[in-house]
């Protein structure tokens, strides 16, 4: 357990300052920085040294999708866990932010997968695509707009996020 090392509610100059110091968010923060540091080096790589002259601009599209996404998601995290002690409204503003970038990087995963994985099919490949599109951004919207669930308790909009994932993933379609 944590016992000491939390971080005050602090103005934004030390927010930032606490990056450099030890506390209860600083594994979280600097994973998450680095991270998106290795994912913005992985785009440029990908873009530039993997990919074989004459590859489909569509093969490229579908790993930067999925590359943007990490890069989103661990940048709005890093955000989140340094200046989530600004105060109330940034801890709430920061956290829906965190959770929408859990979302895109769950959705933009999809990509290549589904891209890849169902070549041979291009019919049954957009037909997925499509459909987990507008599942994702039901759930984007949930966590984007909370009143839209707020009827909802913790569970149906916990089993929507299990759904996606096993959707996204080929879990259900095999099935």
């Amino acid at each position: 357990f944590i016992r000491r090392a939390y971080r005050p509610l602090l103005s934004l100059r030390y927010c930032l300052a606490s990056a450099l110091r030890l506390h209860n968010e600083t594994w979280n923060t600097w994973t998450h920085v680095l991270a998106c540091i290795a994912f913005v080096g992985f785009i440029a790589y990908s873009q530039t040294a993997v990919m074989l002259p004459g590859t489909h601009v569509l093969d490229r599209v579908a790993l930067l999708i999925f590359l943007v996404s990490c890069v989103f998601c661990f940048a709005v995290s890093s955000i989140y866990h340094l200046f989530g002690c600004h105060c109330e409204k940034s801890f709430r503003f920061l956290s829906q932010m965190d959770f929408m970038g859990i979302t895109v990087a769950i959705g933009g995963s999809m990509v290549p997968g589904v891209y890849f994985g169902l070549i041979c099919y291009p019919f049954w490949k957009w037909v997925h695509v499509a459909a987990m599109s507008c599942l994702f951004v039901v759930g984007f919207l949930f966590i984007a707009f909370p009143s839209l669930s707020a009827g909802l308790s913790a569970t149906p909009r916990g089993r929507l996020y299990v759904f996606l994932g096993l959707s996204s993933y080929g879990w259900l379609p095999v099935l």
